[in-house]
């Protein structure tokens, strides 16, 4: 048997067209906007590289601004699996710009229970999160702005979901990094 996926259309892909701005380091907005899902696991043909945005204490921001304003439709915002030293994105805020002030159009909160001691054959200590990498973002209308910008409140520590699994662990396996993969912004 088949299967069909509907096709989602949110029109021109306009993520090139933007500058990229944050506030903890440089954007590599070339990586971020090549339309390439590189990967950090062998096997694929894109590995390696990300755009990697430094996170030593949340908040920092993610701005993009455009030249002109635009009727923005959705955003996409492709993160990391979180592995080893690459890092998850848990907690953030997507805003635009509007009468000289942002709006908060989402706050995305992940559940991420505190970790504890666990005494079984299989582990050590008990962590866990919901395993966030991706952000979809559809506006019910376009909204029309000339500014758009991402908020990142909490990331993994690597593979390890808190700082008490890190304190447990006696060791920090991250980079400390917002790793992103690629960013796609649709406009009307």
């Amino acid at each position: 048997s088949n299967v069909t996926f509907p096709k989602l259309d949110f029109g021109k892909n306009i993520a090139k067209e933007a500058k990229y701005t944050y506030t903890a380091g440089n954007v590599n907005a070339e990586i971020l906007t090549n339309g390439k899902f590189e990967r950090h696991v062998g096997g694929g043909p894109y590995g390696g590289q990300f755009c990697n945005l430094p996170f030593k204490k949340g908040p920092q921001t993610l701005e993009i601004s455009f030249d002109k304003s635009r009727e923005i439709k959705a955003l996409v915002m492709f993160g990391c699996w979180p592995d080893n030293p690459h890092c998850g994105i848990i907690d953030y805020d997507f805003e635009y710009w509007s009468g000289g002030s942002w709006v908060t159009v989402e706050k995305v909160r992940n559940h991420c229970p505190t970790s504890t001691r666990a005494n079984s054959s299989y582990c050590e200590i008990m962590g866990w999160y919901l395993d966030p990498t991706n952000g979809l973002h559809v506006f019910d209308k376009p909204v029309r702005t000339e500014k758009l910008r991402l908020v990142f409140h909490k990331i993994t520590y690597g593979f390890m979901p808190d700082i008490e699994c890190v304190n447990m662990h006696g060791k920090n396996v991250s980079t400390g990094q917002i790793e992103i993969r690629e960013m796609e912004i649709y406009a009307k």
